[in-house]
């Protein structure tokens, strides 16, 4: 359960970090970079800090649902640009899941 909620975190900060680089116009590279920095960026730090070997160099399912995130959002942002509160409702959940999941491992 833990590692669905995480990969489900991991999904929420993609999409809120591509559509926070859709929103500033830029292209789809654009959009993979600020995915991927706020999707693995914070689990990394926190990896680093606890002398552990960063996750997503362990399961490459974590950059593919970055991919998967940017494209949905690079797809559909003209459906989506409406809804100004998506971005913020991404940004909590993936905010409340990843808290858990630190705490969680840093308590290990």
């Amino acid at each position: 359960m833990l590692t669905f909620l995480d990969y489900l975190g991991t999904f929420a900060f993609a999409v809120s970090g591509a559509l926070k680089a859709a929103r500033c116009k830029m292209d789809l590279f654009g959009l993979a970079v600020l995915a991927f920095v706020t999707a693995i960026g914070g689990g990394t730090l926190r990896d680093v800090m606890l002398n552990q070997r960063p996750f997503w160099l362990k399961d490459s399912h974590y950059l593919l649902l970055s991919l998967l995130a940017t494209l949905i959002v690079a797809v559909l942002y003209r459906h989506v640009r409406r809804f100004e509160t998506l971005l913020l409702w991404f940004d909590a959940f993936g905010l409340g899941t990843f808290t858990v999941i630190g705490a969680s491992r840093a308590m290990e």
